[in-house]
């Protein structure tokens, strides 16, 4: 997990699941529904607070991706 605040706000990350965001918050109040335990522990795609939209709009899928001709390996 990578932890990042500026201020009052705390973004914390899941870099070995494609980067899916764990909970954002402001203080003590949450901006996103925090991602539960047992979705860290058995990851399913919809269930992190939320994803980067990046090159694509989604979740990727399979090995990799290929983007402006160039190929992505994510295995």
């Amino acid at each position: 997990m990578i932890a990042l605040e500026a201020g009052p706000y705390a973004l914390q990350l899941a870099p070995g699941f494609g980067g899916r965001i764990v909970s954002f918050k402001r203080g003590t109040r949450d901006i996103l529904r925090p991602t539960s335990p047992d979705t860290i522990a058995n990851p399913k795609v919809y269930e992190f607070s939320g994803f980067p939209l990046m090159p694509y709009s989604g979740p990727l899928f399979g090995p990799g991706f290929i983007f402006d001709g160039v190929t992505y390996d994510m295995g």
